[in-house]
């Protein structure tokens, strides 16, 4: 999978942006979701999230996508995790998603709910260390 690696900031923290106002407005944020899954039903989840994974890096304001799993017991753990320019391209981003999905006929939580997928979703700020 290819994907768009943003630059690390460099700016030191003294010449950074004091209005905080701005600085929000203008961070990153990252979209993370941790799913629970049957192993017997991983590849029509993979083959799902593929699509998805595929589509959300045209969108404007996507930096990266990244896609990880594990397995025990039975169960994968995957964790998707999508960082975007600001939180403006999140917001436009949900709802570009909600309409690609309406396009597909596709119901993610009665996908999910059919093959015992259990989400969690988050939304973070990025944070520059």
């Amino acid at each position: 999978m290819n994907a768009k690696i943003p630059p690390q900031n460099t700016k030191p923290a003294a010449a950074a942006d004091n209005n905080s106002a701005e600085s929000a407005s203008t961070s990153h944020v990252m979209r993370i979701d941790r799913f629970t899954c049957p192993v017997v039903h991983l590849s029509v989840f993979t083959a799902k999230l593929a699509i998805i994974h595929r589509y959300l890096e045209t969108l404007e304001g996507c930096l990266y996508s990244r896609v990880g799993v594990s397995e025990a017991e039975g169960n994968a753990t995957i964790v998707t995790v999508a960082e975007w320019r600001d939180r403006a391209a999140l917001v436009e981003a949900k709802a570009a998603v909600n309409r690609f999905y309406e396009k597909l006929g596709f119901d993610p939580a009665a996908f999910m709910d059919g093959h015992g997928i259990k989400g969690e979703f988050g939304s973070y700020d990025a944070l520059t260390l």
